[in-house]
């Protein structure tokens, strides 16, 4: 029986980490023996989640988000340890701090077979507004470390192709996310929302997002829109479901735009993908993403969706140009969405669509997918 180590920095709540519960729980049930590591001073997210299936997690220290070349040098250090005591048939890594690790994993005998996910491209991504130096220092750091890597694997086409244009690696297969779910029914998961909004949403138009409060998530574009699309439809209530570092700063944009009354910071939900049945309509206004995990749950809900062409969404939506618009064009977004408000039998529809289409992104083909790659 194969034993596999899967890293990611953090043990919070996000999409990286659910992928990776998901990944863990299949491969313990197809009988691999799983063990996950995380960074120590992170949230029990991912040990809550993966005790239920009796999977180990392990705390790494010296693994944490840092731009210091010694934090990387000390978890290079502590994972190399970590494998000699520990053998690993695969050492599959998921964020890019975790990355460094591949170094580790090289220096052990007999040494692990190396697999790295590529979640997104972060700095390296086209439309990330980033310093051209840290841009350049990504671009070398990845150059490097990509050659301590058996498998690079991407969540999209896209994110494959822009890493071979930009000649980080030649080499690289694509596994989409997926995910398996049951979710709480419409009624009942507005009533549980109304305690986490402290607003009635029972009879309102909900409109509503899933997502860390963080730059690449754009939500600053999400409440000016929402501003608009009030003053057109007064029953709509926009609702944001996350927490993140720039959760201040999107309350000071509410706060300016006085539009506190109809815009919603429901802060961090367990299990919020639980909830998407309330939502009538989804919608992500991201700058950047991989294959966003809760864009696949909404299809999964059978809710439809709004969002930019942006990452491996075009792919995830098979190019609806219903369901998509031009990042950042507000008059494009707001006339979209417009759309999908007045035509209840369009909105329907596309429903119907996207819970047909979720069945591509399952947890099965994922966990099968990897099974393959590990074992090649």
């Amino acid at each position: 029986m194969s034993r596999i180590l899967i890293i990611v920095t953090k043990g919070e709540i996000g999409g990286a980490q659910t992928v990776v519960a998901s990944l863990a729980r299949g491969l313990k049930e197809a009988g691999f023996d799983v063990v996950v590591g995380c960074g120590a001073d992170t949230g029990s997210f991912l040990e809550e989640e993966l005790k239920k299936s009796l999977i180990p997690v392990v705390s790494f220290k010296k693994l944490t988000r840092s731009h210091n070349p010694f934090s990387f040098i000390a978890f290079i250090a502590e994972l190399r340890t970590f494998l000699k005591k520990n053998h690993f048939d695969v050492v599959h890594f998921n964020s890019t701090n975790t990355l460094f690790g591949a170094i580790a994993a090289k220096l052990v005998r007999p040494a692990p077979k190396t697999v790295f996910t590529f979640h997104g491209l972060s700095f390296l991504d086209p439309n990330h507004d980033g310093n051209a130096f840290v841009k350049i220092a990504y671009w070398i750091a990845f150059k490097i470390l990509i050659w301590f890597v058996d498998v690079p694997v991407f969540v999209s086409k896209n994110n494959l192709n822009y890493t071979r244009e930009i000649r980080i690696t030649a080499r690289g297969v694509v596994v989409y996310n997926g995910t398996s779910h049951q979710f709480i029914d419409g009624q009942e998961a507005r009533a549980t929302l109304e305690g986490y909004a402290h607003t009635p949403l029972q009879d309102a138009l909900l409109i509503g997002s899933i997502g860390r409060l963080a730059y690449p998530k754009n939500y600053e574009f999400f409440m000016l829109a929402a501003k608009d699309l009030h003053q057109k439809f007064p029953a709509a209530r926009f609702i944001i479901i996350g927490d993140g570092p720039d959760r201040a700063t999107y309350e000071h944009v509410i706060a300016s735009l006085d539009i506190a009354s109809i815009v919603i910071l429901a802060g961090e939900i367990p299990h919020a993908e639980n909830y998407l049945q309330a939502f009538d309509i989804f919608t992500l206004t991201s700058l950047y993403e991989g294959a966003p995990m809760t864009l696949i749950e909404a299809l999964c809900a059978g809710i439809t969706t709004l969002s930019p062409r942006v990452g491996g969404i075009s792919e995830i939506m098979a190019d609806d140009n219903t369901q998509l618009f031009d990042s950042q064009n507000m008059a494009q977004y707001e006339e979209k969405m417009t759309t999908l408000i007045t035509n209840t039998t369009l909105r329907m529809q596309k429903a119907v669509w996207n819970q047909e289409r979720s069945h591509k992104f399952s947890t099965e083909n994922m966990v099968q997918s990897y099974i393959k790659i590990y074992g090649k």
